[in-house]
């Protein structure tokens, strides 16, 4: 019986340290997920100054084909002196 004993109090101890040791893991982890979560935001904000949203602006019929393009065209170009870099170059058009 007091060998029974001693298995159950190893197995408790050992279980312990296994618990410990899970307890670190996930410190570790969510230290490291705090730490990219805040990259992500940094990178995502240093990324959408660059960016210029347009909106209100009604989607092209067939009539008026490429019209975004063009109204963006025509806004770009008449304000091109005032561009920091005086530089403005389209990626992407996106319309949401």
């Amino acid at each position: 019986m007091e060998e029974r004993i001693t298995q159950v109090e190893e197995r408790a101890d050992s279980t312990d340290f296994g618990l410990v040791m899970v307890n670190n893991k996930v410190a570790v982890l969510e230290k490291t997920k705090d730490s990219l979560q805040e990259e992500v935001t940094y990178l995502q904000s240093h990324s959408m100054g660059s960016n210029l949203v347009l909106s209100s602006i009604p989607e092209a019929t067939r009539r008026r084909r490429n019209y975004c393009e063009r109204l963006y065209t025509r806004i770009i170009e008449g304000r091109k002196g005032q561009c920091r870099h005086n530089k403005v170059r389209v990626s992407a058009l996106n319309r949401t």
